[in-house]
């Protein structure tokens, strides 16, 4: 059953770089864009005690910024006609190709959702669906949101014969709130729980699995930020492992590096120590700039505007250390202010 178990692990870092989408709008248009590289990277959990960020409901906040990572994965989206076995997939229209195992995922993407039409690796065989829920996305989607799907298809791993495969799959998005990863934290994610209980039929013998994806997302990008999935086999864990994708991959639906995720140095005060007034360089306009005393009192607060104009420093301020909280496009940036 080695295989089998690879066949697993390979299939999460297809989920890690294929993705499911969710949206907390309407919009049905942030699929991956044929064309796009992104990369991500890796984590294995030794135990499912090792996630402890399963809360859900509103107003979550989940800490993964403590996660080991591993390997990085690098995936290209393409058209299907560069796969090795595109024509039995017919109804796909857009292809991910992983950079390190060659593994092929075929989807098929539309104005309501998209899919998984099958996966394909020269080293852990071909999986074919009639519909495949466990990479499968509905628009709209929001928090309370559930759909349940049933899904039939094969798996061939180049030894046994052919395995008959069938089970369903629940996705609900159950949380909202802020994600915490090792690059910085994002608000105003939601999180879908994707759990799928699936048979493959091997004549003598029937093995059931049961996966637990949780996939966080966050409007206007393309793809998911992180994903953590947890893989049982006949009520026996098996396997655990994460991802979470590059900082400057988090996608908006324009295209470019999603608003408010640059790397922390992208935003720059100064002068400090400064006098009687600041000025902000790289900060975003319509962004909240927020001034606190050590003691944790709002001093001030400014709306940023689009030529970041210099910041005239409350009246009286006496000389010491102050607090800065920038916040806008779903990130916040800290800072520390030295008043002369």
């Amino acid at each position: 059953m080695t295989k089998r178990f690879l066949s697993r692990i390979l299939f999460a870092l297809l989920l890690g770089s294929a993705g499911l989408h969710a949206q907390t709008l309407t919009e049905a248009n942030s699929a991956p864009a044929i064309g796009h590289t992104t990369t991500v990277s890796t984590f294995s959990l030794s135990f499912p005690n090792d996630f402890t960020e399963r809360q859900s409901g509103s107003g979550v906040t989940w800490d993964l910024s403590g996660v080991g990572t591993g390997s990085s994965n690098s995936t290209t989206y393409q058209t299907p006609s560069g796969g090795s076995v595109a024509s039995d997939y017919p109804s796909s229209n857009m292809l991910s190709i992983d950079a390190s195992t060659g593994g092929e995922t075929y989807m098929a993407v539309g104005a309501t959702g998209w899919n998984i039409q099958g996966t394909y690796g020269a080293s852990f065989g071909q999986q074919q669906f009639s519909a495949d829920p466990r990479e499968f996305m509905v628009y709209p989607f929001s928090l309370g949101d559930s759909e349940t799907f049933s899904f039939t298809g094969t798996f061939d791993n180049f030894v046994t014969p052919l395995i008959p495969r069938g089970g369903s799959q629940k996705l609900e998005c159950d949380g909202m709130g802020t994600l915490i990863l090792p690059s910085g934290t994002v608000e105003n994610c939601i999180r879908v729980l994707a759990t799928s209980n699936y048979d493959d039929d091997f004549g003598v013998i029937s093995l059931n699995y049961i996966d637990s994806i949780w996939l966080w997302f966050r409007p206007g990008t393309r793809d998911y930020i992180a994903t953590i999935s947890l893989f049982y086999l006949d009520g026996v864990y098996t396997l655990g492992a994460g991802s979470i994708r590059a900082n400057s991959e988090i996608m908006p639906t324009t295209g470019g590096v999603a608003p408010g995720f640059e790397a922390a140095h992208a935003v720059t005060l100064a002068p400090n120590p400064a006098l009687d007034r600041i000025h902000l360089s790289g900060a975003r306009a319509g962004s909240t700039l927020e001034l606190f005393g050590m003691d944790g009192r709002m001093l001030q607060a400014w709306t940023l505007e689009e030529n970041n104009p210099w910041l005239q420093l409350p009246t009286g301020m006496a000389p010491g250390s102050y607090a800065l909280r920038l916040t806008g496009e779903g990130r916040i940036q800290r800072m520390t202010l030295i008043k002369q």
